[in-house]
């Protein structure tokens, strides 16, 4: 018998079920209950159910049963033809095209065969015994087993030859016995909260998985009604998905998302679309430099660089990198720029203190910059304050001039000294003096016009141990 085209028996209201009765030897020794997906993959059900329809099935055998993987059968040759044919099919039967998805092939799942060309399948399928995850996304997954995995354990465990054929024949009879008709139920969202703020760039979606769910369908948008041009992420996630990690998102982005279910025979409504806002990026950490010990006083000038967008910073000084209520020395708000000079009568010497730094856009906190530290230790051998023994001058002129930009600065003392531009995430773009030694006394320095893109910069100049920065606009 010639498998017919594609033609189901009736219309699919939820998912058809099918009794699949297992014979050895003229005997019935276990039943397997089956249903299928025809949400999921539409052709495949569809050309399975017309071969029911027309006992295309019965008397054909399992001829591959691998333990621990899959037992597979449905090849019209295994009804009478040499067992050297059986699993080779029939030249003349009409193929499937594929319909991959994000169905995982766990135990119990029902998918078709096929051979090397992906649109190959036909009337050949397996049930997989255990997890065969290497097969996702390469063979059509179109049922699933609801009970009688003992007996498809039995088939599988079969005495077989070297060709994985059972030596005794197991056949198979189908019959289509009804439908699962259960709606899917929307799935409910979880993380982050509705109109959450100050969410991580890369933040990780949550939701529950209702009952029977096998795909979900997620979105993510800067939209709330979801257009196609604004949709950030539109994918089909399997059924042991229940988060999505997300590619990195904008500061202050407010971002929309839903999620819906599929459960083989219905989809679900969206769910109910909730949003979240990123927070401002972390700052870079500028001064005192990361576990400096000499050189720095009880009352030091915290710098780090500007954040595009910010209008305050918060700066937190703490006796531990946990940053505890009880643990944090000092905690400023409302920053206008980039630095704060600890205030009289400061830290303790010789006691380590950890800092940070975040911006502030409107009312809503960033995320603050990974702890530095330092320890005020000032040498006994240096009178007055180190920190007066540099000074750098404002950028001249700034915003940046089309003649260039001057930067001034002092050294009290000779010695080497150099001069960095940092952009507004800390990374070095411009180098325009490294002199290993300079005579006390003021010197210059000149940022060509052009050499730095439009933006917000940070000017740093490092000598005699101690930083200074100062703030350079180019418009």
């Amino acid at each position: 018998m010639l498998a017919p085209t594609a033609r189901a028996q009736g219309s699919f209201t939820g998912k058809p079920r099918y009794t699949l009765e297992a014979r050895r030897g003229g005997a019935v020794f276990g039943i397997v209950r089956l249903e299928l997906f025809p949400t999921i993959a539409p052709r495949a059900v569809a050309y399975w159910d017309s071969l029911v329809a027309v006992q295309f099935y019965d008397s054909t055998a399992f001829h591959r049963v691998i333990p621990g993987f899959v037992i597979q059968g449905g090849d019209p040759n295994s009804r009478r033809g040499p067992r050297s044919t059986w699993g080779f099919g029939q030249p003349n039967q009409p193929n499937v095209p594929a319909e991959f998805s994000a169905l995982s092939h766990e135990r119990g799942i029902l998918s078709a065969a096929r051979a090397a060309n992906i649109n190959s399948a036909n009337s050949q399928f397996f049930i997989c015994v255990a997890a065969a995850r290497s097969l996702n996304g390469q063979y059509t997954a179109y049922g699933q087993v609801r009970s009688g995995m003992a007996v498809v354990d039995q088939i599988v465990s079969a005495p077989r030859d070297g060709n994985d054929n059972p030596f005794q024949k197991i056949e198979m009879f189908i019959r289509r016995v009804g439908s699962n008709d259960t709606v899917a139920r929307v799935p409910r969202l979880l993380a982050p909260a509705d109109r959450a703020g100050g969410q991580p760039a890369q933040p990780v979606l949550r939701w529950r998985v209702e009952a029977d769910a096998l795909l979900h369908d997620v979105q993510v948008s800067t939209d709330s009604t979801f257009a196609t041009g604004a949709l950030l992420l539109d994918i089909t996630l399997g059924q042991l998905d229940s988060s999505r990690t997300l590619a990195a998102l904008p500061p202050a982005t407010t971002v929309f998302w839903r999620v819906r279910a599929n459960n083989g025979g219905s989809v679900s409504a969206w769910s109910g679309a909730w949003r979240f806002r990123t927070g401002a990026a972390a700052p870079a950490l500028l001064a005192p430099a990361n576990n400096a010990g000499t050189g720095l006083t009880v009352t030091p000038l915290l710098q780090w660089a500007p954040v595009a967008g910010a209008t305050s910073y918060q700066v937190q000084v703490s006796r531990s990198p946990q940053f505890r209520a009880n643990q944090i020395i000092r905690d400023e708000s409302n920053l206008l720029t980039p630095e704060w000079q600890v205030p009289s009568p400061g830290l303790t010497l010789g006691q380590r203190v950890y800092w940070r730094a975040r911006a502030v856009l409107g009312t809503e906190g960033g995320f603050f910059a990974d702890a530095w530290n330092f320890t005020p230790t000032l040498p006994t051998a240096v009178a007055g304050d180190l920190m007066a023994a540099v000074a750098l001058a404002p950028a001249v002129p700034n915003p940046a001039g089309a003649d260039g930009t001057v930067l001034a600065f002092t050294l009290a003392a000779p010695g080497p000294a150099g001069l960095t531009v940092l952009d507004a995430v800390g990374r070095v773009v411009a180098c325009p003096l490294a002199a290993p030694w300079l005579a006390a006394g003021g010197h210059r320095a000149t940022l060509a016009p052009g050499a730095l893109a439009p933006g917000v910069y940070v000017v740093r100049l490092e000598a005699a141990g101690v930083r200074r920065v100062a703030r350079l606009v180019v418009e």
